[in-house]
């Protein structure tokens, strides 16, 4: 099951941008705070994730992407955090365009459906709130924000369609540091 709900959930923030299993749910695990200084981020999230690095093609060039990642509920819930920086010299379009061709990668790449999208900022950057549904009915929460040439995706996703309050307190907990 665990390869089937990462394959779903990895190809989210790949497509955006151009494992650990623990058995116990989430609100049952012991939640740390996360603080990744290369991130430039902090986030709260149930038990010690697992962290990795993979180049990705962009219509602007190759972006590093970088993932913080914990499975819970025996495979049935991952809590994620990916990033990348576009290239210094990318001509970025308007930081609302970058997001929504985010939003929209992370919903096509799962041939999924939205159910909620809105604008939300953190201290003062631009981002989106997004609720979804894989075509298998996985749901799929997920922030975005872009921070100069840096765009952070937050993303929680639980294979039995339900949003428990541990992924509303994973997603609050997110704040950029840099």
């Amino acid at each position: 099951m665990f390869r089937k709900i990462s394959a779903k959930v990895l190809a989210l923030p790949l497509v955006a941008m151009g494992m650990l299993s623990l058995t116990q749910p989430a609100a049952a695990q012991s939640w740390q705070r996360i603080s990744n200084a290369s991130g430039g981020f902090t986030v709260q999230m149930p038990g010690s994730p697992r962290e990795y690095s993979k180049p990705t093609e962009t219509r602007v060039g190759t972006c590093m992407m970088h993932t913080t990642l914990v499975e819970a509920s025996g495979g049935r819930e991952v809590f994620m955090i990916s990033y990348g920086d576009y290239p210094s010299a990318a001509n970025l379009r308007g930081a609302e365009e970058v997001i929504a061709a985010a939003r929209d990668g992370q919903v096509n790449s799962v041939e999924g459906r939205l159910i909620s999208d809105r604008a939300v900022s953190i201290d003062g950057r631009p981002g989106r709130s997004i609720v979804g549904t894989t075509k298998d009915n996985m749901l799929f929460a997920s922030r975005i924000f872009l921070d100069g040439h840096r765009l952070y995706q937050v993303i929680y996703v639980n294979q039995d369609g339900q949003m428990p309050q541990s992924a509303t307190e994973f997603l609050n907990s997110f704040r950029i540091t840099r």
